[in-house]
């Protein structure tokens, strides 16, 4: 490989590694109660603006069909 691409697949992981370790470091999960069930929903530590949600929106995809299920399952209440 020449160096060049190596710097640009490099950068790449770091840019990488660093939005996925901010997604963990900041999300959380919050219950909403509709009628009988508490649906989760993500919550982002400072600023929870909808830029926030649309800049993690694929990772939280993947974090609820694939990572952690169990976390974005909805509840059921009685």
């Amino acid at each position: 490989m020449k160096t060049r691409t190596k710097r640009i697949l490099g950068a790449a992981g770091v840019v990488a590694v660093c939005y996925i370790a901010a997604y963990f470091l900041s999300v959380t999960a919050a219950y909403v109660q509709i009628k009988a069930v508490s649906l989760a929903v993500p919550v982002y530590r400072p600023c929870d603006a909808a830029v926030v949600h649309g800049l993690f929106a694929p990772i939280q995809l993947l974090d609820e069909a694939y990572l952690r299920p169990s976390r974005w399952q909805e509840k059921l209440t009685r």
